[in-house]
């Protein structure tokens, strides 16, 4: 660790000194003057004081990283644009319901509105007039880095956007992940899979070839219990994001840019396979329950070489007993090019009712472009600070997992309520065989709501 911590202070050290820095993308707001107008953002009261915490709204300096980190952001922008900022925490828990009233009786209250749920159906609120169409904005850099260009492409449907994701609120936000004992695999004699993951041969097989034969009956009762050692732990729930490692989608995009169902797609229907198999069929793996019944997370027992990340009960900063790694999903196969790193990313929101589009432009930029700069590297600290990457590995991995994410478009879009959003579709099939028959069943009646539901981009 401190290695990694001497890394990143010679790295300062010698930006600092290079007489050439590399122009910030901060450079083409320069001049601007709003002459202290605020900028108003609305976001849901459960961001803040909380587990999902997202230090969205620090109210003052207290010598805590991320909340002066975020502070200073702040101030960064104010100094630069000359805006002061305001914030309206909602009371219901995604900021939609009630800012779209007061949009819709026409009150220039909010600037952006930062939505908390990606299950959050926007369409009523699209239907309405409720929300701004975000390419119109001027300033904004939508295929940069900072603002999640391949994704936010993604939802754009005849020229409209009417959400967007960047850097502001999700730059600490790391996809999910699996973790790894390492303890438990010195004394096994296993290699550490850190070079299989940084040289891009972390596949599905590789990850097989630590969890077969790893379950072994520790109490001697004869039976495998939650007592015992496994290759793999979780609940199958959770397991089941797994199948996004693979590089899978339910959709397609139409000619118009609108998105329908592709649940024949051959990758898809061998990819959910795998799961359903993995969770129903390998007894190397603990699947029953993710909790026990004291409450402890089979994992944290340090019997197990794998789980997923995703449930607040694996609380992985108080493991003392045993050190571990993390690990992206793996790769289907060799053939894949890039691992897949799942993300539920938060999105914003313009009410459609802003005055001053210049204002909204230039500022909505310039915090996706200050978070990157300063709450990227506060949150990957705090990670380590909290003992949740361990080791220099860990970094690197977590870094490269930041910066190739894969989002679910029926998660945002969801025309089929959830019915094949993967995770969802895996928590309905317990039979590897059965695969084709239950995405048959589904399409006809997912290719009808698809339909309805993208008629508000062409009305």
């Amino acid at each position: 660790m401190c290695n990694y911590l001497l890394h990143i202070l010679t790295y300062i050290i010698n930006a600092a000194a290079d007489p050439e820095p590399e122009p910030s993308p901060l450079d083409a707001l320069n001049g601007l003057n709003f002459n202290g107008e605020s900028f108003r953002i609305t976001y849901p009261a459960n961001f803040k004081g909380n587990m999902y915490d997202k230090y969205l709204h620090p109210e003052e300096e207290i010598g805590e990283i991320m909340n002066d980190t975020s502070l200073h952001r702040y101030f960064t922008i104010e100094e630069m644009l000359n805006v002061g900022f305001e914030f309206y925490p909602q009371s219901d828990t995604t900021a939609m319901q009630e800012a779209q009233q007061t949009i819709v009786a026409g009150d220039d209250a909010y600037d952006m509105i930062q939505i908390g749920s990606a299950w959050e159906k926007l369409n009523n609120a699209i239907k309405q007039g409720a929300l701004y169409n975000i390419l119109e904005l001027p300033y904004l850099n939508l295929d940069a880095y900072y603002f999640y260009e391949d994704t936010n492409d993604m939802f754009v449907i005849n020229d409209q956007l009417y959400f967007a994701f960047s850097s502001y609120n999700n730059a600490g936000s790391l996809p999910l992940q699996m973790v790894f004992n390492k303890n438990l695999m010195n004394d096994l004699g296993m290699e550490l899979p850190y070079d299989a993951i940084l040289s891009g041969d972390w596949t599905y097989d590789v990850f097989l070839s630590y969890v077969d034969g790893a379950a072994t009956d520790l109490d001697g009762d004869g039976v495998l219990g939650k007592d015992d050692r496994y290759g793999y732990a979780n609940n199958p729930a959770l397991t089941n994001y797994m199948v996004f490692g693979f590089d899978i989608t339910v959709v397609d995009r139409a000619e118009d840019g609108s998105y329908v169902p592709a649940l024949q797609d051959e990758h898809l229907v061998t990819s959910i396979q795998t799961i359903v198999e993995f969770v129903t069929a390998n007894k190397n793996c603990y699947h029953n329950a993710a909790i026990n019944p004291d409450n402890l997370h089979v994992f944290m027992r340090g019997n197990t070489l794998f789980s997923t990340t995703g449930t607040s009960v694996l609380d992985l900063r108080s493991i003392e007993s045993f050190d571990f790694g993390i690990a992206p999903y793996p790769k289907m196969n060799e053939s894949q090019q890039n691992y897949s790193n799942y993300l539920v990313l938060d999105p914003f929101c313009i009410p459609s009712t802003v005055k001053n589009t210049e204002k909204i432009g230039a500022v909505t930029e310039a915090l996706a472009i200050v978070s990157e700069q300063e709450m990227k590297p506060a949150f990957l600290e705090v990670y380590v600070e909290n003992k949740l990457l361990r080791d220099e590995e860990s970094v690197q991995i977590a870094e490269m997992m930041m910066q190739n994410i894969c989002v679910d478009v029926t998660r945002y879009y969801d025309f089929a309520n959830g019915a094949i959003t993967p995770a969802n579709l895996l928590s309905t099939i317990t039979d590897a065989g059965a695969v084709v028959s239950k995405l048959t069943s589904l399409e006809k009646s997912a290719n009808k709501m698809a339909g309805k539901f993208f008629e508000i981009f062409f009305d």
